[in-house]
This record gives C-alpha cells, structure tokens and sequence, in this order.
C-alpha cells in the first residue's frame, strides 16, 4: 500500500511539470523570434513555429524543460513536507 501512494506521490509532480511546460510559454507570450521562425518553451525551447504555418517538436527541449519543473515541484513538495513536520 505504501509503494503505490508513493508513485502516486510521484505522478502529482511529473503531471504538474507537463502542464507547466505546456502552459506558461502560452500565458506569458514567452516566445524568441529568428529569422521570421518562432520559438517557444521555458526555459529551453521545444517548439519552433515557422512563417509558412509549419511547425517542428524539439524533443530534447521538451524532456529537459519536464526534468528541470519535475525537479523543482519535488523539492517544493519535499520542503513543504519538511515544515509541516511529516516524514
């Protein structure tokens, strides 16, 4: 019983850093313009929009960009755990 609250545990941060990775560069417009192509993702880019309407997945960016938020919500969680004084 321990083993399967600790992976759902585990899902909870890495579903928050997919939506994460998906959403912001969305909502803070966050984009960087190169020869007319777009790129968006933070902090690395993993979608590049290009001027005749085509687009292109950078996978690498997008795994990098879901390690880096899985990364930061475990220790937010983790400290949180901490102060609230539960093991």
């Amino acid at each position: 019983m321990v083993e399967k609250r600790s992976r759902k545990l585990n899902l909870i941060p890495f579903l928050t850093s997919v939506i994460l990775v998906l959403c912001i560069p969305y909502i803070f417009d966050m984009k960087t313009i190169t020869l007319g192509m777009e790129y968006r993702g933070f902090p690395f880019n993993w979608l590049a929009v290009y001027p005749s309407n085509g687009i292109s997945f950078k996978g690498l960016g997008f795994l990098v960009d879901v390690v880096v938020f899985y990364w930061l919500m475990t220790l937010l969680i983790n400290k949180l755990k901490k102060k609230r004084g539960k093991p």
